[in-house]
């Protein structure tokens, strides 16, 4: 069978679009309950800001704005940014809270989705990127609710 020559420009979308599509979506129903965005309050700043770095690729990282949200859902800013995305240290020991990397767009997704309005206020397709891995489970699988996770873009 032929394949068409496909460039890494178009794969690279096309893995953003499955990743905004996937991992975002359920991101987003995570922000339906705030949660800590960290599992040790005794890590350092510099820890947290390095973990949610490492989700987006480094020409986005390195003018990213870095947040994380406190247990009530208040966002406080570890590093301010100027290239208009949003990075996020997530949990790495909670199942399907990754570190990201947002633009705004979907950053407003989200915020809708977690408001529950019937559509998105943006116009525009955003960017979610989840490079450093995620894990999940099915939430409507019953039988996979108790199994372990799956883990998602991890290597080795």
């Amino acid at each position: 069978m032929l394949y068409p020559k496909v460039s890494s420009g178009v794969l690279a979308a096309m893995f953003v679009a499955i990743v905004v599509a996937g991992v975002g979506s359920r991101a987003a129903a995570q922000m339906q309950t705030p949660q800590s965005s960290t599992s040790n309050s005794n890590e350092s700043t510099q820890t947290k800001i390095a973990r949610a770095l490492s989700a987006a690729p480094p020409e986005v990282a390195k003018a990213a704005t870095v947040v994380e949200m406190d247990g009530q859902g208040k966002m406080t800013v570890l590093r301010a940014g100027t290239n208009g995305f949003t990075c996020m240290p997530g949990d790495p020991t909670a199942v399907a809270q990754p570190a990201q990397c947002a633009d705004e767009a979907s950053m407003q997704w989200s915020r809708d989705f977690a408001e529950h309005k019937p559509k998105p206020t943006n116009t525009i397709p955003g960017i979610t990127y989840v490079l450093a891995g995620a894990t999940q489970r099915s939430d409507s699988v019953r039988s996979t609710l108790q199994a372990n996770p799956s883990r998602l873009g991890h290597i080795g």
